[in-house]
């Protein structure tokens, strides 16, 4: 996502997920990307399904508390 290319980068990640096994970091990323897309809402579940990962987190804390 990096590039700007958060609909390819959301593909990649939502892939990973799929044939990988789903990941805090990857559902982190997945949010980044909805969020940048200003897919606010769909960017607040990807983070909280991180958050349900590794509920220690706190940059993740703190990502969602930006939004709300």
């Amino acid at each position: 996502y990096c590039a700007g290319d958060y609909h390819r980068a959301l593909n990649l990640f939502e892939t990973s997920n799929d044939k990988c096994g789903a990941h805090h970091v990857t559902h982190h990323n997945i949010g980044i990307c909805h969020y940048f897309e200003n897919k606010l809402q769909q960017a607040i579940v990807s983070f909280d399904a991180s958050l349900s990962f590794k509920s220690s987190c706190f940059f993740g804390v703190v990502v969602v508390v930006v939004f709300l």
